[in-house]
């Protein structure tokens, strides 16, 4: 054989996650070769120096095709049901931090409603603020000046929101937007990080529907009233709530900005904590997607 006819010819290169048989090294992106004496394809280990063969696998005809689709199908199914539970969870929080936000003034008003309702009953019986028929409700915020009125005699709007639940809910809804952004970073590996954030508005889509929504409810354009006590909380939902539950959604996003950016990184963090070689070379990808080389093994000589 000339010296020509040895030169190793260069094919092709491994396109997927393939370790190591020795060591446990990622081959992903390492030259396949075709050897000079037998002519056959090999990949070799730039950590330990093995020669790894490529096999030829015998074909699966139709069902290959058809498992696939099954796969590609249930890979969809479930990011969609991702989706929907993010959804609801953060809906959730955004709702809470409303409702813990406006806490203090529903107290508030629940309190002056009760006297102002038992002071016009025939016999001065306790009436409770959920007796309130609408009506009642629209008179009582009347004697109170409207929300404006309201609000002054409580040393302003501000007084009037309760901070600390608001801040816990608010950091309640930072984390778990931070792990939704996490786990939509993951799941989106064809997408380099730079450009996750644009997943972000896909990933708040119908959250952002849902506080619209709300916005459209208070304002009356989707004909829904207000009936008996419910009436009570109408103003405290427009003038603190609705600021509140956007400022909620406000911090979701920036959760899930963050998860987006830096879940990649954590989970690769909890893999070189967690796992073992040659188990963790078999999620090289996570490394590829971001243009890093995959994790290599410690090699004790």
């Amino acid at each position: 054989m000339s010296e020509a006819q040895r030169v190793e010819e260069q094919v092709s290169q491994i396109g997927g996650d393939r370790c190591c048989v020795v060591c446990g090294y990622n081959l992903v992106g390492r030259p396949v070769v075709r050897e000079p004496l037998y002519r056959l394809l090999i990949v070799r280990c730039p950590e330990c120096g093995t020669v790894s063969p490529m096999q030829e696998y015998p074909s699966l005809g139709p069902w290959a095709r058809r498992w696939a689709a099954v796969l590609a199908g249930g890979w969809f199914v479930a990011m969609l049901g991702l989706w929907a539970l993010g959804t609801v969870v953060l809906v959730g929080l955004i709702g809470v931090c409303s409702t813990e936000g406006t806490s203090v003034a529903r107290n508030e008003v629940s309190d002056a409603a009760t006297k102002w309702l038992t002071s016009r009953s025939p016999d001065n019986t306790k009436q409770g603020w959920w007796q309130a028929s609408s009506e009642d409700a629209i008179a009582w915020w009347v004697t109170q000046g409207g929300w404006e009125g309201f609000a002054a005699a409580h040393n302003g709007t501000i007084g009037l929101v309760n901070w600390g639940g608001f801040a816990v809910a608010a950091l309640s809804t930072t984390l778990v937007g931070s792990v939704v952004g996490a786990v939509w970073s993951v799941s989106a590996l064809n997408l380099r990080r730079r450009r996750l954030l644009l997943l972000l508005p896909v990933m708040l889509l119908w959250t952002i529907a849902f506080a619209l929504l709300s916005v459209l409810d208070q304002s009356g354009l989707l004909g829904i009233q207000a009936y008996g006590y419910w009436a009570l909380w109408k103003p405290i939902e427009e003038h603190l709530g609705t600021p509140l539950m956007f400022a909620g959604l406000g911090f979701a996003a920036v959760g899930g900005a963050i998860g987006l950016l830096v879940g990649r990184s954590v989970v690769r963090g909890l893999l070189r904590l967690l796992l073992p070689w040659p188990a963790r070379a078999v999620f090289g990808v996570l490394w590829t997607a971001d243009g890093l080389s995959p994790p290599r093994p410690t090699i004790l000589r």
